[in-house]
C-alpha cells in the first residue's frame, strides 16, 4: 500500500462512522503489523481482495462498539449474532466504497466473520498489514 491508498482508507473509515452514526470516528496513526501480531477484538470480519490488487481488508471491534452500532441501527435487542453481522456490514461497506474509488479491478469477496480469536486462525505470515486504529464513541477498533 502506498500513502495515497492509506489516506483513501482513512477517509473511507471516517466517512463510514460520520455518515452512518453521525459521530465522527478518529483515526490514529497508521502502523505496520505482521499477521502474528494482529490484534483481534471481540468481533472481526475479513474481506479478500483480488484482481489488480491482492490482499484483504479486515475490521475488528470491541463488544461495546459493536453493541452501540447495532443499537444505532435501530435494534432494540442486541445479541452476539447481530453484533457479528454488524461488524461484517461495516467491513463490507468500507470495502465496497474502496472498490468504488479504486475501480472494477479491485474485486472483493463476501465478508468472513469471526468471534474472538480462534486458536486455529492462520493468516499469511509473509504479508505486512497497515493497521488503522479507530476511536469512536469512547470505543476502539482496528
Amino acid at each position: 500500500m502506498n500513502e495515497h491508498e492509506i489516506q483513501l482508507f482513512v477517509g473511507l473509515v471516517k466517512n463510514y462512522f460520520e455518515t452512518t452514526t453521525g459521530i465522527a470516528g478518529q483515526i490514529g496513526t497508521p502502523f505496520l503489523s505482521s499477521a502474528r501480531d494482529l490484534e483481534l477484538l471481540d468481533y472481526s470480519a475479513a474481506i479478500g481482495i483480488s484482481g489488480t490488487q491482492k490482499g484483504g481488508i479486515y475490521f475488528t471491534a470491541s463488544r461495546a462498539m459493536a453493541r452501540k452500532l447495532v443499537r444505532l441501527a435501530g435494534e432494540a435487542q442486541v445479541n452476539d449474532e447481530l453484533c457479528a453481522d454488524m461488524v461484517g456490514e461495516v467491513t463490507n461497506t468500507i470495502s465496497g466504497n474502496a472498490r468504488e474509488k479504486m475501480g472494477a479491478g479491485f474485486m472483493i469477496s463476501v465478508p468472513h466473520v469471526i468471534t474472538g480469536r480462534p486458536e486455529n486462525l492462520r493468516l499469511p505470515a509473509r504479508h505486512t498489514m497497515v493497521v488503522l486504529p479507530v476511536h469512536w464513541s469512547d470505543e476502539r477498533a482496528f
